[in-house]
């Protein structure tokens, strides 16, 4: 029986070393099993692929965020996606803070943006701090759920504009 019982404790460790080890394949770098990092770096995969239905798929219905809900998300996306000379890429995630309480979890951390306009390529960094909630067994973002006449929407000129799911720049040092 001691011998069973090791094998099972050997097996379930070698599991769990070869579990550790995988990446996410996706090239962002490895992830590390927490689902909310996990939902992450599907966003940014669907993104990076300019999957409009795949990104949207991320956020709630009831996404609202600093007066921006799910439709200006949506059109935000789809004008990134839809502008030929234009093209992001979104890499180097580094989920610094994640925590779950139930159906309800946040995460913060940094992530770069590759932007490609006609030609002249940058890199930005960006922080985030994103509420997520689980709906129908799967984690999406659902936005601080803040909207008053304090907060209003900004009209954007371009797609860089990204206050409607809490990412901001950095300011280079």
């Amino acid at each position: 029986m001691k011998r069973i019982l090791g094998f099972f404790v050997v097996l379930s460790a070698l599991a769990a070393f070869l579990i550790g080890c995988g990446g996410s394949g996706d090239g962002l770098g490895g992830g590390s099993g927490d689902p909310l990092e996990s939902r992450i770096r599907a966003l940014f995969n669907d993104v990076n692929q300019e999957d409009l239905n795949g990104t949207m798929s991320h956020f709630s219905d009831q996404y609202l965020n600093d007066c921006f809900d799910w439709f200006d998300v949506r059109d935000e996306f789809q004008g990134i996606f839809s502008t030929p000379s234009y093209s992001e890429d979104w890499i180097d995630l580094d989920v610094t803070f994640s925590d779950i309480q139930g159906d309800v979890g946040y995460a913060e951390g940094t992530f770069m943006i590759r932007t490609n306009d006609n030609g002249n390529v940058t890199e930005d960094p960006f922080d985030f701090a994103w509420d997520f909630v689980r709906e129908n067994g799967r984690w999406v973002l659902i936005g601080n759920q803040l909207c008053n006449s304090t907060l209003q929407k900004q009209e954007t000129s371009t797609p860089k504009k990204r206050s409607w799911f809490k990412g901001t720049a950095r300011q280079s040092k």
